[in-house]
């Protein structure tokens, strides 16, 4: 079961005593942070939260199954 935004901005508001309008602008920053990031090619590296970067790869061959 995966949480939705709604219910981490509820547990953080409650956890750190900020109001859910607080907690959704943290959330938010958070993610924006991430996004400024890995896009200028860093990486960001939570601790125990986990580590951001874009990884190249090799693109997959595509099947038409019929």
């Amino acid at each position: 079961m995966s949480l939705t935004k709604k219910e981490v901005v509820a547990q953080l508001a409650e956890a750190q005593n900020l109001t859910k309008t607080q907690a959704e602008s943290v959330l938010v920053f958070l993610s924006d942070l991430i996004h400024l990031e890995i896009s200028q090619g860093n990486e960001l590296l939570l601790p125990n939260v986990g580590r951001f970067s874009i990884k190249a790869r090799a693109a997959l061959t595509g099947r038409n199954p019929r």
